[in-house]
């Protein structure tokens, strides 16, 4: 008789949900990547437009221009306040995700040594079934040998 586990569904399940929480936390990976990548790029555009007003106001502007360079790194700057916020939002999702694969892990695991040990006193079951038939098999040459092959 093959072995067959009784909770082979709970098993199953419990893979999905780990499964599930896997993809969940390389969605939020892949969230984190791009926002941080948005904040990076953000941050050299305000670099970029701060260095081009200081070039330009030491070779004089207009206060008109000057205004319009300054509010537009203030923008930015309030642009990379949101995203910072958002890349916050977005770590706590991480480790979130984190947990609950930790928790859906073990959840596996649980199931997986109850399969393990299910399976070892299967193989010891099916042991001892066929021995008792090599006994059984050996007993009954035993016996029709002492009786002189007679049944």
């Amino acid at each position: 008789m093959p072995f067959r586990f009784r909770l082979a569904p709970l098993r199953m399940l419990r893979r999905r949900r780990r499964e599930l929480a896997e993809a969940a936390l390389a969605e939020a990976l892949r969230r984190r990547d791009e926002v941080r990548g948005a904040l990076d790029d953000l941050r050299r555009d305000i670099r970029r437009a701060g260095d081009d007003l200081d070039a330009r106001a030491r070779e004089g502007l207009l206060a008109s221009e000057y205004q319009a360079l300054a509010e537009h790194i203030a923008r930015l700057r309030d642009e990379a306040e949101h995203l910072e916020t958002r890349l916050a939002a977005v770590e706590a999702e991480v480790l979130a995700a984190r947990r609950t694969l930790e928790q859906r892990h073990q959840d596996s695991e649980v199931v997986e040594r109850l399969r393990q040990r299910e399976y070892r006193r299967y193989i010891e079951e099916e042991a001892r079934a066929e021995q008792k038939a090599a006994d059984d098999l050996a007993s009954g040459r035993y016996a029709r040998n002492k009786n002189g092959g007679r049944q």
